[in-house]
């Protein structure tokens, strides 16, 4: 994997992918993510870094998460009857 790692100033480290391999992390095609960046405010937040476009691994993952749906049971209602 050829990730670029920046240490910001709390230490923390900042992994950023690049186009394949943030496509590869999510199961879609490089060219789908192109699509995605032309359309703003569609698909996960990218860096541009001169004509290279990067994509930070941790927000990747709070995007995925803002994306997950969880289906629950509907409550019953004890007054309906069936």
């Amino acid at each position: 994997m050829m990730s670029d790692f920046l240490t910001s100033d709390s230490n923390e480290s900042v992994e950023f992918l690049t186009v394949a391999e943030a496509a590869a992390l999510l199961r879609l095609s490089p060219r789908t993510l192109n699509q995605w960046r032309l359309q703003p405010g569609y698909g996960p937040p990218f860096v541009r870094v001169g004509a290279a476009i990067r994509y930070q691994r941790n927000q990747l993952s709070a995007w995925i998460e803002l994306r997950t749906v969880s289906v629950e049971a509907p409550e019953k209602n004890p007054t309906m009857v069936a």
